[in-house]
């Protein structure tokens, strides 16, 4: 509780919680047992901004630390700024990215997608978007 810090809801009914402070909840837990790999289904759904950074770097140094995580992110923006290595689904079916086009390939991203998506190059990192006039293929 203290590394996510919530100490403060510790007395209160899991009922009486928000969504986000559920999730903060069922996070503390997880990492309460302390495993050796993690498999994290949208961790961040229902965080504020604040929370979402906060879990995310507390996974970066779980994983530096030498904990393996696997986490299911519907933003890439997030997953590529916060990730190592990247597999998309598309269809139910895996796309793992060519080594030569990257997993940040615009036309890679397009295919998983099926909209448009501009690829925009921040800080050695990058920030996709989708096409002003993306449609549906």
């Amino acid at each position: 509780m203290r590394r996510i810090g919530i100490e403060d809801i510790r007395n209160r009914r899991y009922t009486e919680l928000s969504a986000g402070e559920r999730q903060l909840v069922m996070i503390a837990r997880v990492l309460a047992q302390e495993p050796k790999v993690m498999l994290l289904d949208e961790p961040l759904s229902n965080l504020d901004l604040s929370n979402q950074v906060k879990i995310l770097n507390i996974l970066k140094s779980l994983v530096a630390s030498g904990l393996t995580v696997v986490a299911v992110l519907h933003d890439p923006n997030v997953a590529f700024r916060y990730g190592d290595h990247f597999v998309f689904l598309k269809n139910g079916m895996i796309r793992e990215p060519e080594r030569l086009e990257g997993f940040h390939s615009a036309q890679m991203l397009t295919d998983v997608y099926g909209i448009k998506i501009e690829v925009i190059p921040v800080r050695n990192k990058v920030f996709i978007v989708p096409h002003l006039e993306a449609t549906e293929e």
